[in-house]
């Protein structure tokens, strides 16, 4: 279903919230951004089934997103969550963060 409305209403969504949808796989992921390039909020926390891989092509594919929410997304690696903060400083990343404190990158 969500997938049914990224494809249909994505180019014009700017804020995305799939809170606790723990349905979201990186398949998933990778086709919201392909539909979504406006996307300026995307909220996918507590979720165990994204990996994080395809969150490496956020600067290039969602070059408008200035908030991220990953926290409980227990299963993306941290260094990830690094390169992405280092590839774009504009993005608000926050996270659970493998020592089990919140970590926010500004």
């Amino acid at each position: 279903m969500v997938l049914d409305i990224v494809q249909c209403y994505g180019p014009c969504l700017c804020k995305l919230s799939l809170r606790l949808c723990s349905n979201i796989s990186d398949r998933g992921l990778a086709s919201i951004m392909d539909h979504c390039c406006e996307l300026t909020h995307l909220d996918l926390m507590d979720n165990d089934h994204i990996l994080g891989e395809r969150l490496e092509r956020i600067p290039e594919d969602l070059p408008k997103l200035r908030n991220l929410n990953i926290q409980y997304c227990k299963r993306i690696v941290e260094s990830i969550i690094e390169d992405l903060e280092r590839r774009k400083p504009n993005l608000f990343v926050s996270h659970f963060g493998i020592n089990g404190y919140i970590s926010c990158y500004e």
